[in-house]
C-alpha cells in the first residue's frame, strides 16, 4: 500500500486542538502491483504533557461506489478522538 502523490495532491494540515498538536494528511492510496485504491485520511495527535504520539489512519476500499459518505464517517470518528 502506498500514497499516490503523482495524480492528486497530498494535503497536509497542522494545528493545535485543545491539549493536542495535530497533523492531518489526506491522500489517495493504491496497492502496489494491483488495481486497488481509494481515499485515505490520517491524523496524528501529539500530547506535550505525556510526550505521546497517537496515529489514526482510515481508508476506504469500495469499488464502484461513491466514497464520500464513508470518508465523512471515518473523519468524524477520527476527529472525536480525545474529546471528553
Amino acid at each position: 500500500m502506498q500514497l499516490n502523490d503523482v495524480d492528486l495532491p497530498v494535503i497536509y494540515n497542522y494545528q493545535q486542538e485543545d491539549k493536542y498538536y495535530t497533523g492531518t494528511l489526506r491522500a489517495i492510496w493504491e496497492m502496489e502491483n494491483a488495481f486497488m485504491g481509494g481515499a485515505l485520511i490520517s491524523k496524528a495527535f501529539y500530547s506535550q504533557e505525556t510526550g505521546r504520539i497517537d496515529l489514526i489512519i482510515g481508508f476506504v476500499h469500495a469499488p464502484g461506489v461513491t466514497k464520500r459518505d464513508y470518508m465523512q464517517r471515518i473523519e468524524h470518528v477520527i476527529n472525536s478522538y480525545g474529546k471528553e
